[in-house]
């Protein structure tokens, strides 16, 4: 049966159809599922706290993203993507050198915001 037919069984039948599949599913597949569902949050969660310090440690040293772009030999645009986390390449690595050559170090700023992230609230 294929998703057009699946579409035109009235919708008791689609339900019944679905919790037969679901039955259908090994506990051990579904158990896996859900762990690699947790997993993948809690990097996610992980990568948020990161990225977010980008903005932090440059708000530390009162520059602004046209600052650190122009230092970059970038664009605006591109630092805000970085500091969303919406890019990773060159310019995240050298976003990066960038923060550590001016000594932040960004696994202590990250312990910090865990500890505490009202502090680092940012409007």
């Amino acid at each position: 049966m294929d998703i057009e037919e699946i579409k035109k069984l009235p919708t008791t039948k689609r339900i019944i159809l679905a919790q037969e599949i679901w039955d259908s599913i090994p506990t051990e597949d579904i158990e896996l599922a859900n762990a690699m569902k947790k997993e993948l949050k809690s990097r996610l969660d992980r990568l948020e706290k990161r990225v977010y310090v980008f903005k932090q440690a440059r708000k530390h040293l009162n520059l602004t993203q046209g600052d650190i772009a122009e230092s970059l030999g970038t664009d605006q645009g591109t630092i805000s993507k970085i500091e969303r986390g919406k890019i990773v390449g060159p310019y995240f690595v050298s976003y990066l050198k960038f923060l550590e050559a001016r000594k932040i170090d960004l696994n202590k700023v990250i312990q910090r915001y865990e500890h505490t992230p009202q502090a680092f609230m940012v409007d």
